[in-house]
């Protein structure tokens, strides 16, 4: 549902790009999800790393022009 809202609620003239607003927002509901404990601390050094690889691999494909 966020990613639809993103779409209908995306003013041209935002200091914050779409795509940039929704991973700081998945970042907040995440650390929320850890501080109310719906996730454990275990299961975040789980997941993190998979994250971390996953977007450096992104980055890198967006550097050399893959998705031009």
């Amino acid at each position: 549902m966020p990613l639809i809202a993103s779409v209908l609620f995306d003013p041209a003239d935002a200091s914050l790009h779409r795509y940039d607003a929704l991973t700081l927002a998945v970042v907040k509901i995440w650390i929320a999800m850890l501080a109310v404990r719906r996730e454990t601390w275990e299961e975040a050094k789980v997941i993190a790393p998979y994250h971390v690889i996953g977007t450096v691999v992104k980055i890198s494909e967006t550097g050399v022009g893959s998705w031009i």
